[in-house]
C-alpha cells in the first residue's frame, strides 16, 4: 500500500479540542457565544473545557506519536493570539510554542490550520468575512504567526472548508454565527477569505520562502454505478465542478478552487453574478490570488453518492445498505469516493492530492475498559484501499490524515458523534482509551514505512 515516503496522519482543531476557553487572555470567538446560548447544541454542551488539550497536550501528543503517523495536523485559535486591541498574546503565542516544540521533539511535522472556524466574536460584529476589513485583521493574525512561531512551521493551511463556514454559518444552518446572508455578502465573504490566503500566502513566503502554504476544501464526489460507462464517469467528474444556483446551494467545490488553482472564478458565476462582482472584486485582487501558487490540493473527503444516468441526467441513488450507516444520517460508508474524489480533483488541476481529512462516526461503546470498534477499523481498510487503488493507477496523492486523533466536540452536536481513534470518557476525568481502531491505522503506517 502506498511507498515508504507517503506521509500519514491525523487532525484535531483547537475549539474542538483545547476547552480553557477564557484563560491566558483569550478572547470570546464565535463558538463561545454560539454554544453558550440555549439551544443550540444537540447535547446543550459547549467548548469551555472540551477535551482539555490546552492543559493535557503531551499526553495526546504522546499518544499521537505511538500511532507512529509523520504529520500532525492542529488549528491555531486566532483567540489565543491577538487581542481586541490587536495587540498580541504573548501567553497565546506560549503555548503554541510548546505544543508546536513538543510535536517535533516527538519526531513529527507539524501541519498547521490558521483558521478553522472559530472567529474572534468582535470581528463577525464587525460583519466578519463580509466585511473587507476582515482582510487587514487576519493579515494582521497571520503576521504574528510568521514572526513568533514559522521557526517551528513549514506547512501552513490558511482556510478549512470555507464550504461549512461560509456555505453553513452564514446561510442561517447550524453553525456559528447561524445567521442568513444575502447573495452579496455570501459572494463577498467567498471573496474575502480567497484574498486573505493569497494575503497570507505573501506574509509566510516572505518569512520563510520554503514553507507551503496550502487551503483545505471538502467535496462529497460523485460515484459511477457502472463503472465502465465512460459518459457516467464524464457526468460524475462535471457534477462535481458544476456551480448552479448560489442562492439555494452556496457549499460549492469550485467556487473556491477554481480561483485558487486556475486563477479566476467558474466562468458561470462570473456571467450570472457579473453586477455583485464587480463591486466586491477590487483592482489588485485576482493577480495577489494569482500569485499565490499552490504546491498540493488538500481535500477533505468523507463520502459520496452513488450515481447512474436516467434519460441522459446524473441521479443519485440513495438505497444505501443497513451497514452502510454510520451516527450521522448524511454520512454513508463509501469508500469508493477515495478513489474517485482525488482523479476526479486532479484531472481538472493538475497537483498532488493529500486527504487532509477522512473518517466516520460511530456509536462506540466502552466494554471491560475496551471499544471493540470493528467497523471502524473495517472503514478505514477500505477506504485506504480505495484511495490505494487510485494512487497506483497513477494518481498523485502525498498524505491521509485520518479525522480525528480524539473524540472531540462535533461543533452542532456536541459530543454526542464520536469520531476517534480514542476514546474518550466523558465521564470520567476524561480519560483517554485507545479503540481497536488505533491498532489497525498504527499497523497500516508500520507496512507502508518499514519498505
Amino acid at each position: 500500500m502506498f511507498n515508504k515516503d507517503f506521509r500519514f496522519g491525523i487532525g484535531v482543531a483547537s475549539y474542538q479540542v483545547e476547552g480553557a476557553y477564557n484563560l491566558d487572555g483569550k478572547v470570546p470567538s464565535i463558538w463561545d457565544v454560539f454554544t453558550h446560548t440555549k439551544g443550540r447544541i444537540v447535547d446543550s454542551s459547549n467548548g469551555d473545557v472540551c477535551l482539555d488539550f490546552y492543559h493535557r497536550y503531551k499526553e495526546d501528543i504522546d499518544i499521537a506519536k505511538d500511532l507512529g503517523i509523520q504529520d500532525f495536523r492542529l488549528s491555531l485559535s486566532w483567540c489565543r493570539i491577538i487581542n481586541e486591541n490587536q495587540s498580541i498574546n504573548i501567553k497565546g503565542i506560549a503555548f503554541y510554542r510548546n505544543v508546536l516544540s513538543y510535536i517535533k521533539e516527538c519526531g513529527m511535522r507539524p501541519v498547521v490550520t490558521l483558521f478553522h472556524w472559530d472567529m474572534p466574536e468582535y470581528l463577525d460584529e464587525k460583519g466578519g468575512w463580509e466585511n473587507r476589513d476582515i482582510i487587514k485583521y487576519y493579515g494582521t493574525y497571520v503576521q504574528a504567526v510568521a514572526d513568533n512561531l514559522s521557526d517551528l512551521i513549514d506547512t501552513y493551511l490558511t482556510f478549512n472548508e470555507p464550504q461549512c463556514f461560509i456555505g453553513m454559518g452564514l446561510r442561517g444552518v447550524e453553525h456559528a454565527p447561524l445567521r442568513k446572508a444575502s447573495i452579496e455578502g455570501l459572494l463577498a465573504a467567498s471573496h474575502h477569505v480567497l484574498i486573505s490566503h493569497a494575503l497570507a500566502y505573501q506574509i509566510l513566503k516572505k518569512k520563510n520562502p520554503n514553507c507551503e502554504v496550502g487551503f483545505v476544501n471538502t467535496c462529497t464526489p460523485m460515484i459511477p454505478e457502472d463503472k465502465k460507462d465512460k459518459d457516467l464517469y464524464k457526468a460524475c467528474s462535471d457534477e462535481l465542478f458544476r456551480v448552479d444556483d448560489l442562492e439555494e446551494d452556496f457549499t460549492s467545490f469550485p467556487l473556491f478552487t477554481d480561483p485558487l488553482y486556475l486563477g479566476d472564478y467558474p466562468s458561470n458565476v462570473k456571467k450570472r453574478y457579473a453586477s455583485l462582482l464587480k463591486e466586491i472584486i477590487k483592482p489588485g485582487d485576482m493577480e495577489l490570488l494569482q500569485k499565490a501558487k499552490q504546491k498540493q490540493v488538500y481535500l477533505n473527503i468523507y463520502t459520496g453518492h452513488q450515481c447512474r444516468l436516467v434519460n441522459g441526467h446524473l441521479a443519485s441513488l440513495y438505497d444505501s445498505k443497513i451497514e452502510d450507516q454510520t451516527s450521522f444520517e448524511w454520512l454513508k460508508v463509501q469508500p469508493e469516493a477515495l478513489y474517485y474524489g482525488p482523479k476526479y480533483v486532479y484531472e481538472r488541476y493538475h497537483l498532488p492530492i493529500v486527504i487532509s481529512e477522512n473518517g466516520e462516526p460511530f456509536d462506540d461503546k466502552l466494554v471491560a475498559g475496551r471499544v471493540e470498534d470493528s467497523y471502524r477499523s473495517k472503514f478505514i481498510n477500505l477506504y485506504l484501499a480505495q484511495l490505494d487503488k487510485a494512487y497506483q493507477e497513477g494518481t498523485p496523492i502525498t498524505g491521509y490524515y485520518y479525522w480525528s486523533l480524539l473524540d472531540n466536540f462535533e461543533w452542532a452536536y456536541g459530543y454526542t458523534k464520536r469520531f476517534g481513534l480514542i476514546y474518550i470518557d466523558y465521564r470520567n476525568n476524561l480519560k483517554r482509551i485507545k479503540k481497536n481502531s488505533f491498532y489497525t491505522y498504527q499497523k497500516i503506517i508500520k507496512d507502508t514505512t518499514k519498505k
